[in-house]
This record gives C-alpha cells, sequence and structure tokens, in this order.
C-alpha cells in the first residue's frame, strides 16, 4: 500500500523545483542561448545569400544590357560597312562607266583619225593613178 505523508510530498516538491531550477540553469538556458545564436547565424546567413541572390541578378542584368548594347552596336556597325559598300560599289561602276565611255571616245577619235589618213592616202593614191592613167592614154608625161 501506498502510504502519503505530506513531509515527503513537500520534500519531493522541493527536490523536483531544485532540480527544475539546476536543469534551467544547467542545461536549458544554454541549449536556449545555443539555439538562438545558431538562429542568428542562420538568419544572417539567409540574409547574405539573399544579398548575393540581388547582387547576381544585377550583374545578370548589367550582362544581358550589355550583350544587348554589343549585338545593336554590331547591327549599327553591320549597317554602315554595307552602306560604305554600296557606295564603295557606286564609285567603282562610275569609275568603269567613265573609263569605258573615254575608252570609247578615244577609239572613235582613233577611227576617225585612221579614217582620215587612210582617206589622204587614198586620195594621194588616187592622184598618182590618175596621173599613170592620163600619162598612158596620152603617151606623154602630164
Amino acid at each position: 500500500m501506498i502510504i502519503l505523508d505530506a513531509k515527503i510530498i513537500i520534500i519531493q516538491i522541493v527536490v523536483v523545483l531544485a532540480l527544475c531550477i539546476i536543469l534551467k540553469r544547467l542545461f536549458f538556458i544554454p541549449m536556449m542561448d545555443l539555439l538562438d545564436a545558431r538562429k542568428g547565424h542562420v538568419d544572417t546567413a539567409v540574409k547574405a545569400q539573399e544579398e548575393k541572390r540581388e547582387g547576381i541578378s544585377k550583374l545578370v542584368g548589367q550582362y544581358e544590357q550589355n550583350i544587348a548594347d554589343a549585338k545593336k552596336k554590331a547591327v549599327e556597325l553591320r549597317e554602315e560597312v554595307r552602306k560604305e559598300g554600296l557606295e564603295r560599289e557606286r564609285e567603282i561602276l562610275e569609275e568603269a562607266h567613265k573609263a569605258h565611255a573615254d575608252a570609247i571616245h578615244e577609239a572613235k577619235e582613233k577611227a576617225q583619225k585612221e579614217f582620215e589618213d587612210a582617206k589622204k592616202e587614198i586620195k594621194d593614191q588616187v592622184k598618182s593613178l590618175s596621173v599613170n592613167v592620163a600619162e598612158k592614154i596620152l603617151q606623154r608625161k602630164v
């Protein structure tokens, strides 16, 4: 049978309260401090991670902007080179047409000169032949 004595119950209550106080000071408070410190470290690490993530997002944004700017500049440069190429092509064609026209003009002048020279030579030959024929017909020198 169980005998409940008030003295034993009071001693047990005092022992339990003393044990709670000792455990609180030796175990619970240091454990709570350790958990609070760990939570602080985790919170700091999470904040640092978020800051790094934001920094990376900014860098990615800058990188993408730089890529877009480079592409835009490449398109502008390509367009400028294309325009320069077309202008150079036009200049070359103009020069070729001019050279062609000059060559045709020179050839016409040369042909005209040769025609005039040939005409003069033929006239001289016709005169000479006419004199020869006249001499033969007349049988004397003219």
